[in-house]
């Protein structure tokens, strides 16, 4: 056939047909994800875990976005960050948080504990502060700092500090029994900490407040008794106005009707998009606003070391008496869940009630310092925890008393500098 078409194409003068070069077929090759950075061969094999770990990593992530914060310092306006924390990342972890709340049968002895991590927390949170910064009578400004730092040490977080980490070491099932532990730590720090706040506030912010109160739900002697009632209802809803009290609310009645926040469909998305970024946006926010120098920094690092130090010493009495042969993960468990930050909603308490009312007596720069101190220690002690496991279980009151005496040994180096705060 190909001899008879040549023959024709030249019968017609046409030049004799060439094959056509052939062209390969294009491949398609398969998508190659690049490797993660890895340390060196060279690298002894227990610190290349140990960098590798999910603590460490964790630590470096976080590290990232503080050190972006302090590139964008005089960019960022820290106020404007802080607002959008306080009145929006706050609230929406808030209602996450209270929404998902459930009761379970059986978990009678995980609530007990949760109770007594809790009154644990808050009276070290009393005795550090007491101890480390000596108040002279009548001083308001050393008084002032005492109870913010009194109420901020007394706080935890575990869900943004410790919840990785047993997850990563200790198993998934751990991590529910450690979110129930943390029941009554969340009710305390919503709907508690506002009135043990006012009661440990000075006689002048208690009484202004009373003052308030008595005015708002007080009809005056000119005042029509319809615009009185009208008056009364606007004050009784004007905390609605708060989004912070609004996430409380409405965290509680979804809780009653059992509708957690991921059940509510496009905006429940969008409201845990929005508790997701919380911790980012606190390290960015720290990056901006947190100075290594003066004292300020020495008093917080000094209180947290004794705070973790008495809560390992208490934590290690409940181990032996209530945990004597629970499973090393267990144990394990409990351990970091007694190593958590300070809560940023305590912050914002401390801020929210510093804003409205001036003659509170706290100090909402001291509260953030010691909650930027708070995550880096809290997850840094978590990572050596986690890779030591049970020889840090084990020898944990150690470990107490050396965190204590470095806290006690940091504050004499800075006693002076300290003492002028």
């Amino acid at each position: 056939m190909r001899s008879l078409l040549l023959l024709l194409a030249s019968a017609a003068g046409l030049a004799p047909l060439r094959r056509l070069p052939v062209v390969p077929r294009a491949q398609v090759l398969p998508s190659v994800r690049p490797a993660p950075l890895t340390v060196s061969h060279a690298v002894p094999a227990p610190l290349a875990a140990a960098y590798a770990s999910a603590g460490t990593q964790k630590v470096l992530e976080l590290a990232a976005i503080a050190s972006f914060g302090a590139y964008l310092r005089g960019t960022l306006d820290p106020k404007a960050m802080t607002v959008l924390l306080l009145s929006v990342l706050v609230p929406s972890v808030t209602l996450v948080s209270l929404s998902s709340l459930t009761l379970g049968s059986g978990l009678g002895g995980v609530l007990g504990s949760g109770f007594c991590l809790l009154g644990a927390q808050v009276a070290t949170g009393f005795l550090v502060s007491r101890a480390l910064i000596k108040v002279e009578p009548g001083d308001a400004r050393r008084a002032k700092l005492r109870r913010t730092a009194g109420v901020e040490i007394g706080t935890m977080a575990p869900e943004a500090s410790v919840f990785a980490f047993t997850r990563e070491f200790c198993g998934a099932a751990l991590v529910a029994l450690n979110g129930f532990a943390d029941l009554p730590t969340k009710l305390h720090h919503l709907l508690v900490l506002p009135y043990h706040m006012l009661l440990r506030g000075d006689a002048a912010g208690r009484a202004a407040a009373r003052k308030r109160r008595a005015e708002a739900m007080t009809c005056a002697v000119d005042e029509d008794a319809w615009a009185c009632w009208m008056r009364r209802a606007k004050n009784g809803l004007s905390f609605l106005n708060d989004p912070f009290n609004l996430a409380v609310l409405g965290g509680l009645v979804l809780a009653a009707l059992g509708r957690p926040t991921s059940t509510l469909g496009f905006a429940g998305k969008g409201v845990e998009a929005l508790s997701a970024t919380l911790t980012p946006i606190l390290f960015l926010i720290i990056g901006l606003k947190f100075k290594i120098s003066g004292a300020a920094p020495a008093l917080c690092a000094s209180l947290l070391l004794c705070r973790h130090g008495l809560l390992a010493l208490g934590t290690s009495v409940f181990l032996g008496r209530c945990l004597p042969n629970a499973a090393p993960a267990a144990r394990l468990a409990a351990v970091l869940y007694s190593q958590s930050a300070t809560s940023i909603i305590a912050y914002g308490q401390i801020a929210k009630t510093s804003d409205a009312n001036l003659e509170a007596g706290y100090e909402p720069d001291l509260a953030f310092q010691i909650v930027a101190l708070s995550f880096p220690l809290a997850i840094v002690l978590n990572t050596f925890a986690s890779l030591l496991s049970a020889t840090y279980v084990d020898n944990l009151a150690r470990f107490g008393a050396a965190y204590l005496a470095a806290g006690l040994g940091l504050y004499a180096a800075n006693k002076g500098s300290i003492d002028r705060l």
